[in-house]
């Protein structure tokens, strides 16, 4: 894993940008605000799920960390 500073131009081949389950936010907002991370990471390293938030547009598909559900 490999925490970005910015939304990259490319995310290589072997890899998926994620961020954390803070919400994002909004538009301009850097990261590392709030709390809100992204990272590199291979697919299979955690687990993720793919993310519609709107964050990353220019990017074909990012990711979000898979939060436990919490039984009620």
């Amino acid at each position: 894993m490999r925490y970005v500073s910015r939304i990259p131009k490319q995310v290589p081949a072997d890899q998926v940008i994620v961020h954390n389950h803070v919400r994002w936010p909004g538009p301009g907002t850097p990261l590392g605000l709030n709390g809100f991370r992204a990272w590199l990471q291979l697919l299979e390293e955690n687990p993720v799920e793919a993310c519609h938030c709107g964050w990353a547009p220019e990017l074909p598909e990012h990711y979000r960390v898979v939060r436990p559900r919490s039984a009620s």
